[in-house]
């Protein structure tokens, strides 16, 4: 188990030292010249051009720049904003109760749904549940979750006026309005989860279905729900806990659209301020960020399979 912690920990760093470079690279090919932002109106080859780049180090040849960041990386300190002087860790970490908030409440939504529709389709196989099952999957995969936000905002927020139509309440001013700002925006991430792990369920209980070990716990007199929920689905747990780890990777490193559509201050409507204003540090910031968290929730994946399944070996 030590020998396998290890060798996944070295890959991770490797893999976050990988995603870290290449951001790097990425950022400083973005057309355009942040200098030129900053300024405004000042031309690229002003002498105030010139002194800001030589401010900022952007005149230094382009592997120094790299070094002098990944050692503040590694010191801790991911920069400082280039438009605001704030530095950029406690940009981020402003941030990250929300999209961890969001991406809680977004899995629960999507887990409440895709379970027990997956599991009654899969001991349902051909019947009508298992139908429509399966079209919600296909009919959830193929709408993008940027389209549900829209038709969420239109119906529920403008004509029935149910919920607040866009905006951030945190829960420190009560929980119930907090949820009531976090509803439309979970369900739009939530639908389109719940479809894939609607198919993902189904397709893993199927599986394990006709095994053996079903047989044997049906023959005992258990009753067939019974069977179903605490035999059935803790062995077909593994594709689900992968699909889940994923996506809450994806869910954690910030939602772009729906963050920027409903107005939630988390990683996402942050990433957008920042590309637009060319705001290197914070950007190469968040993207360092999103690279870690997948990493690690993969990590963590692998290493609750062990636990899911005794019969899984680390070596």
């Amino acid at each position: 188990m030590s020998r396998f912690l290890g060798r996944r920990l070295i890959r991770a760093v490797l893999t976050v030292w990988a995603v870290a470079t290449l951001v790097f690279l990425l950022m400083h090919a973005l057309p355009g010249d942040v200098v030129l932002v900053l300024l405004d109106t000042v031309g690229a080859g002003s002498p105030a051009a010139d002194k800001m780049r030589e401010f900022l180090g952007l005149d230094r040849p382009l592997y120094v720049q790299y070094f002098d960041w990944l050692g503040d990386i590694l010191r801790g300190d991911m920069g400082t904003s280039l438009l605001g002087g704030y530095p950029v860790w406690d940009l981020v970490k402003s941030r990250i109760p929300v999209t961890v908030e969001l991406a809680v409440l977004t899995i629960l939504l999507g887990l409440s749904i895709a379970i027990p529709l997956g599991i009654v389709a899969a001991a349902r196989n051909g019947s009508w549940i298992d139908l429509l099952a399966m079209q919600f999957g296909q009919l959830g995969i193929s709408i993008p979750n940027f389209w549900i936000a829209t038709i969420l905002i239109l119906v529920v927020a403008a004509r029935l006026q149910w919920l607040p139509p866009s905006g951030y309440k945190p829960i420190s001013e009560g929980l119930g309005t907090n949820l009531l700002h976090m509803i439309m925006p979970s369900l739009s991430l939530a639908l389109p989860l719940a479809a894939v792990m609607t198919r993902v369920v189904r397709s893993a209980v199927l599986e394990v279905l006709n095994r053996d070990y079903m047989r044997v716990a049906h023959a005992k007199g258990l009753h067939p729900q019974q069977v179903l929920w605490r035999h059935g689905l803790r062995n077909a747990a593994i594709p689900i806990v992968t699909v889940i780890g994923l996506e809450l990777g994806y869910l954690l490193g910030g939602t772009v659209l729906i963050e920027e559509m409903f107005f939630v201050p988390g990683l996402g409507q942050l990433t957008v301020r920042a590309l637009l204003n060319r705001d290197l540090p914070v950007l190469q910031g968040v993207l360092l960020l999103y690279s870690t968290a997948f990493v690690l929730v993969n990590l963590v994946v692998d290493l609750l399979y062990g636990q899911i399944d005794p019969r899984i070996r680390y070596e």
